[in-house]
C-alpha cells in the first residue's frame, strides 16, 4: 500500500484525473477512527487498495471498514481488489483477518543503471518484444491470476535476455 502522506499535494491533484475512480472513507466508532482509500483506473478491472490509516490503530475494527470499501469497488465493476502489503505489516493482518488472501509475492530489486550492461543482459524493452514478454508472462503467471493482473498493452520497463531469450520483464 501507498507509503506516505494521504492527505500530501500529490494525492490530492490525483481526484482531479477523470480517468480514474477514486473513493476515501472514514469509519468511527469506540473512539476510533481509521480511514482508507481505493483507486480503480479506466480500463483496469480491477481497484486497488491504496492506504488504511493511521497504521497505529489498525488491527482495532477496520473490517467493516474493508467491507465498505470493497463493496463501493465492487459498484465500479471491479470485482477484485488487490494491495500491495508488506507481510510483516499491520495492513496485512488486517486484510487477512477480513478474509483477504495472498496470491502472490514480489521480490523488488534495484538495477544500476549506471553500469553497462554487457550485451544480452538488461536493456529497456522495445514494441518487438511485446510477443516474447506475452509468451514469458503466459507460462510465469498462473491462468487464475491473468484476469486480475494483465500484462500492459505497451511495454515500458525492462528485459534480460539470454541466448536470444527473453528471461526476465520488470
Amino acid at each position: 500500500m501507498t507509503r506516505g502522506n494521504p492527505l500530501g499535494a500529490v494525492a490530492l491533484l490525483a481526484y482531479l484525473n477523470p480517468r480514474r475512480h477514486i473513493y476515501t472513507a472514514v469509519c468511527s466508532g469506540d473512539g476510533l477512527t481509521l480511514m482508507g482509500q481505493v483507486v480503480q483506473s479506466a480500463g483496469e478491472p480491477f481497484a486497488r487498495l491504496t492506504f488504511l490509516a493511521p497504521n497505529e490503530l489498525l488491527g482495532a475494527g477496520e473490517v467493516p471498514l474493508l467491507d465498505h470499501l470493497a463493496r463501493h469497488a465492487g459498484g465500479w465493476g471491479a470485482p477484485h481488489l488487490l494491495a500491495e502489503v508488506d507481510e510483516r505489516s499491520k495492513a496485512f493482518k488486517s486484510l487477512r483477518q477480513a478474509g483477504y488472501a495472498m496470491y502472490a509475492w514480489q521480490r523488488v530489486w534495484k538495477l544500476d543503471i549506471s553500469a553497462t550492461p554487457a550485451a544480452g543482459d538488461w536493456r529497456e524493452a522495445a514494441p518487438r518484444d511485446l510477443v516474447a514478454v506475452q509468451s514469458l508472462y503466459n507460462q510465469i503467471v498462473p491462468a487464475l491470476i491473468q484476469p486480475v493482473e494483465s500484462l500492459p498493452r505497451q511495454l515500458n520497463g525492462m528485459i534480460c535476455r539470454t541466448n536470444g531469450e527473453i528471461q526476465a520483464y520488470v
